[in-house]
């Protein structure tokens, strides 16, 4: 599963248990386009700094049979009403026990680093360690996943690699000054030019 995949399936659970946790029962998701390249996930749990995920993604996750889509009426239309399903419960709990410490699987890769698997900032069991934020301009779930990927390869090359991505799921999180707190705490801060990033 692509990394665009996972992160939209993990964020899907994440609103639908947030939901049904307070006693609800469970109810649609409604990915609506504002025109141009801009577009917003109605549901009462999900959170405005999560990505959003396009029309392309959501149906990718309707193939896997992780969500249920219903029908797109008119058919050229970009809009999506969609249902998580049991087996996309199942997947997302999955996904969740790998994306507590993403940098674990760093440890089963011989070519890492030793010290790639700290989990936390700052080097472990006297190991030294590159630390580097990934800092970014938020946009489609293709560049979402890119950014995933490639804060997962530079781990894997034992850099203690963060991005924001990484913290979304967290509630404490203080937006405001996660950015510059974060530049002050690692010892590289490395910037993923998009095109919008560029003209910025």
């Amino acid at each position: 599963m692509e990394h665009r995949h996972r992160e939209a399936l993990r964020r899907i659970a994440q609103a639908d248990d947030m939901w049904c946790s307070d006693g609800n029962e469970p109810i649609a998701f409604h990915l609506m386009p504002l025109g141009g390249m801009n577009e917003v996930i109605d549901h009462p749990n999900w959170s405005d700094s999560w990505p959003v995920f396009g029309p392309s993604t959501i149906d990718d996750l309707g193939e896997l049979g992780y969500v249920r889509i219903d029908p797109i009426v008119p058919s050229a239309s970009k809009a999506r009403t969609f249902w998580l399903t049991m087996k996309g419960r199942e997947e997302a709990a999955a996904l969740a026990k790998e994306t507590i410490t993403p940098v674990e699987a760093a440890a089963d890769d011989p070519g890492a680093t030793p010290g790639a698997a700290t989990g936390g900032h700052g080097a472990s069991d006297g190991d030294s360690q590159y630390r580097a934020l990934i800092s970014w301009s938020h946009g489609g779930d293709a560049w979402t996943g890119t950014i995933l990927e490639f804060t997962s390869k530079l781990r894997g090359l034992g850099i203690d690699a963060d991005v924001d991505l990484y913290h979304q799921h967290e509630a404490d999180v203080n937006w405001t000054t996660y950015g510059p707190q974060a530049i002050e705490d690692y010892d590289f801060a490395l910037l993923a030019v998009s095109a919008a990033f560029k003209e910025r």
